[in-house]
């Protein structure tokens, strides 16, 4: 969190901040206030880094032809050794990019993207698979189990849809999420506080889980608007509700829900019609209401 890495137009990394795990892939573990260069000998050789990921200590890499590189810390505070390089074993520490350790994923397989947070990194296959690496204490990384990964492990797709590809993935420090390519979202991990969003109350979560969305549905304002509420989902809406709320609803107006969380809201009824959702926040919605509203049941 305290370094800074930079991707310039000539596909070299430039960084500045903290350095004491290496994290600058400079050669060194000395800090610097100015721009330096990330090695290029070595692992980086001819080769053209096009997307960069960082997590706490440690920096992971994409080049032009889908390879993978880490370096900084392959530890955390409280281990000697975490993985999340993803060179396999040791060291526990390096100061300059080396090769990520491709052994346990299929030959000829190449990435689109790469990302890492706290001590964890993911990369997604060009095919869109997904593969993860680093702690896993809390069965963040969707692998099955509560092991550290010190190579790219594919995320278990035992819980999806066959054919299930995805286009993004974050970590967090005891979980992660994950969004496929046809839009839905999943998450594993620790669930304390609710943060995996698939209402279990089953402490961890091994494989990927969907997170559940939720409709709101208000009494409409205008006292031309036809009678509601309504006391379930519209028939057009198939998902959970969290609730009706008896509520005068205004365009243009911000509507709170007291104790609820509404920026997972996906779909608001008056009624029995579906309105737009302007903006919104973690307790409050703002929306676009129809010239014709359709009378709840």
């Amino acid at each position: 969190p305290l370094t800074t890495l930079a991707l310039g137009s000539d596909g070299r990394i430039y960084g500045w901040g903290y350095n004491y795990y290496g994290q600058l892939g400079d050669g060194s573990k000395t800090l610097a206030t100015s721009f330096t260069r990330v090695s290029i000998a070595g692992a980086l050789t001819g080769k053209t880094i096009v997307q960069l990921g960082g997590g706490t200590h440690h920096f992971v890499g994409l080049d032009s032809a889908g390879d993978l590189y880490g370096w900084g810390a392959n530890k955390n505070e409280q281990s000697d050794f975490i993985g999340q390089l993803g060179v396999g074993g040791s060291p526990a520490e390096s100061t300059v990019p080396l090769n990520v350790d491709l052994t346990s994923v299929p030959n000829g397989t190449n990435f689109a993207s790469v990302s890492a947070g706290y001590y964890s990194s993911v990369a997604i296959s060009s095919a869109g698979d997904l593969y993860a690496w680093g702690e896993n204490s809390a069965g963040q990384l969707g692998s099955g189990t509560q092991t550290d990964l010190s190579v790219p492990t594919a995320v278990s797709t035992d819980s999806l849809p066959v054919g299930t590809t995805f286009k993004d993935f974050r970590v967090g420090s005891e979980h992660s999420v994950a969004l496929t390519v046809d839009g839905q979202l999943y998450a594993q991990g620790k669930r304390d506080a609710g943060r995996l969003g698939d209402g279990v109350s089953t402490l961890y979560q091994l494989i990927p889980a969907a997170i559940s969305f939720q409709a709101l549905e208000f009494v409409p304002a205008q006292s031309s608007t036809p009678n509601a509420p309504v006391d379930s989902p519209p028939p057009s809406y198939s998902g959970p509700t969290l609730g009706v709320v008896n509520q005068s609803v205004t365009a243009g107006t911000a509507i709170v829900f007291p104790g609820a969380r509404l920026d997972s809201v996906t779909a608001i009824y008056v009624g029995q019609s579906k309105v737009e959702i302007t903006s919104q926040s973690a307790h409050s919605v703002t929306i676009d209401l129809p010239t014709t509203l359709t009378a709840g049941s």
